[in-house]
């Protein structure tokens, strides 16, 4: 599964916007690639509730100099991560309710199904 997205990179006025591309190797591999750079994001499940991320950069020796937009990064990705955490907490939460039931999913979410499935097939004891 592959998507484009654009982004503003490191907040400087008058700065383009920056596209990247992030591709989905299912299940636990994200590829970011952008101009002159790109990413590897590995998710490695280590029990029901932990989850190891290892974040792998490659990029050239003019993005390793520009220290402003590297901190930007760092700080966007570190906002990206507690967000997602937080979904996450919630989401744990209403799974646990007395309240929640199985249903269905929509059209879009088959692949989380599928992830869910794996992830709990292989930290299974």
């Amino acid at each position: 599964m592959s998507c484009q997205s654009s982004f503003s990179s490191g907040g400087r006025s008058g700065r383009a916007r920056e596209w990247q591309t992030l591709i989905l190797i299912y299940p636990m591999v994200l590829l970011g690639v952008r101009p002159g750079a790109c990413s590897l994001q590995v998710l490695m499940p280590e029990g029901p509730g932990r989850t190891r991320v290892r974040r792998y950069s490659l990029g050239g020796a003019e993005q390793k100099a520009d220290v402003e937009k590297l901190e930007a990064g760092r700080k966007r990705l570190g906002r990206i991560i507690d967000e997602d955490n937080a979904v996450n907490d919630l989401q744990q939460i209403g799974a646990r309710s007395l309240l929640a039931v199985a249903g269905r999913l929509s059209h879009l979410e088959g692949s989380v199904w599928h992830l869910a499935e794996y992830v709990r097939a292989r930290i299974a004891v």
